[in-house]
């Protein structure tokens, strides 16, 4: 994902909907079900979605645009 707390941040919310502890392995597996290609939920928000768009000289984005994830 990207984000420095993501993976902790999944473990907590699949903890509090469960109400049992969340092993790395579901975390992973949670990530993965996500981007699966036919139905994960990532997935499907992102073939329906406008991830950037560019208004005169500007980029929008959810995010930050770095030298490292710019090609």
């Amino acid at each position: 994902m990207g984000a420095p707390l993501a993976f902790d941040s999944r473990r907590q919310e699949l903890t509090d909907i469960t109400n049992v502890n969340t092993t790395d392995d579901e975390v992973v597996k949670s990530f993965l079900q996500s981007v699966h290609p036919k139905d994960g939920l990532l997935t499907k928000y992102l073939s329906m979605a406008q991830v950037a768009l560019v208004i005169g000289d500007t980029l929008i984005v959810h995010g930050a645009v770095h030298d490292y994830n710019c090609g």
